[in-house]
């Protein structure tokens, strides 16, 4: 019969994980961290001159330009121009973008917003 000191002092003769296992976790939890840190940015520019830079994990809308301008939507990971005064309004059909590489354009205002950083994508070209 054990008594209850006897059972107090059970120590295991191997550690509960293997050490191999806790390097291997280490190694792959910062990988991971390494991933989810790589930002992709909206990048606005208008005659050619870049303006401003948005990172797509911030939520927010901005109005680019006064009398001739574009609403830019950054929502859930994309970018949108959600509303602008343009004649053809090409830029809000465009729809929203989020991988690197992808652009709206806006002619008559001479806008661009273009998706820069993050992970390279798998492919060099996208059709719609």
């Amino acid at each position: 019969m054990l008594s209850l000191a006897s059972a107090s002092c059970f120590r295991p003769t191997r550690p509960l994980v293997p050490v191999w296992d806790t390097v291997k976790m280490s190694l792959s939890l910062a990988a991971s961290a390494s991933l989810l840190a790589a930002t992709c940015w909206a990048v606005v520019a208008v005659d050619g001159v870049e303006t401003a830079r948005y990172p797509l994990s911030q939520d927010l809308t901005v109005t680019i330009g006064t009398d001739r301008y574009n609403v830019l939507t950054i929502s859930r990971g994309a970018a949108a121009v959600t509303e602008a005064n343009c004649g053809d309004r090409t830029c809000v059909g465009t729809g929203a973008v989020s991988r690197a590489g992808e652009s709206i354009l806006c002619l008559p205002h001479r806008l661009s917003v273009r998706i820069e950083g993050g992970a390279d994508p798998a492919f060099d070209a996208a059709v719609r």
